[in-house]
This record gives structure tokens, sequence and C-alpha cells, in this order.
């Protein structure tokens, strides 16, 4: 196994591929962790995996998103820039609100849920597990979207969503089904 970090690095802060990295190494010398992988079900086992491994996954909060002080944010969890984050919003673990992302008060998000640039989910809305809502969708109140679902990029949800589906355009329509 390799250790250099030398030009594996942001700032200060080293970054560590799973491949060349023990899970010895990790437990010795850091205290939190998070991982930085787009694939949400691949980036929700992995922290699992850490944690099941007694690794504690960071929460990151950029300086520059409003986090309400009523909301939950759960480990592994990374809100980006410009977001807002609601009253009495929960995100489960290795969520990833991305640049410009509004979630709106009481909204559940499951674990594993990534929601892209300037996509916007309106108050009491629950998102499923490994849900990936892209950039510039918009989820209107009361919507509860499935599980491993896809939100294409620029949808307007007026109607809940299914597991397992991808749906996109406006208003929402399902266009695949997967699994």
């Amino acid at each position: 196994m390799t250790n250099d970090f030398t030009a594996k690095k942001i700032d200060n802060y080293p970054i560590l591929f799973e491949q060349e990295t023990s899970m010895e190494y990790i437990l010795e010398n850091f205290d939190e962790l998070i991982v930085a992988i787009g694939n949400n079900k691949a980036r929700l086992d992995l922290t699992e995996k850490y944690i099941s491994a007694g690794i504690k996954p960071a929460i990151i909060i950029h300086p520059n998103a409003s986090v309400s002080k009523f909301a939950t944010i759960n480990c592994g969890t990374v809100i980006c820039a410009n977001t807002v984050i609601g009253p009495f919003a929960v995100l489960g673990k290795a969520n990833v609100i991305s640049i410009g992302g509004i979630v709106a008060h009481d909204c559940q998000f499951e674990d594993g849920v990534r929601i892209s640039p300037n996509a916007v989910v309106a108050g009491t809305c629950i998102i499923g597990k490994n849900t990936w809502v892209c950039m510039g969708a918009n989820i209107a109140n009361d919507i509860r979207v499935g599980i491993n679902s896809v939100i294409g990029a620029g949808a307007v949800v007026l109607k809940d969503i299914p597991d397992d589906v991808l749906a996109v355009g406006i208003p929402e329509t399902i266009k695949k089904h997967y699994g």
C-alpha cells in the first residue's frame, strides 16, 4: 500500500483512494473522513463500511450555505455553497446537496440522496434512498420520490414517483424503469 500524498491533496487535506489505503492506516491517522463518490449507492455503501469499521464520517457544510438550526444533518453528508436547507428538514447519511440546491421545510431525505446544482425540493417531500435529483429539477410540495430513482435535469415533478424509475419533462413522465 502506498500513502504518498504529495500530489493527492486538496489544500492540506489528503485524498485517499480505497484501493491504495488500508483501513488500519485510516483508523490510525484520521478522526473523520468524507466519501467523495458521485454514484449514490457506492458512496452510501462505502460510508457504511467505514462506519462499521469505527470511522466517523464527517459532515461538511460550506460557509455560504444557509442551514436552519432546526434541520437534522446526518453523517457523511456534504452541503455545498449557496444551498438552503429549511427548518425540520432531515438529511440521511451520505447525502450531497450541490451548489444552489434548495431543500425546503420538513423534507425527509433517506440515505445516499444527491441533489444536483439548482434543484429545488419543496416542503414536506420524501426522497427515497439512493435517489438523484438532477440539475434544475423542481419537485412540488408533498411529493414522495421512491428509492433508486432519477429525476431528470429540468424536470417538474407534480405527483409521486415510484421506485427505480427515470422521470423527465414538464410535467414529469416516467421514461425508464430500472431493474
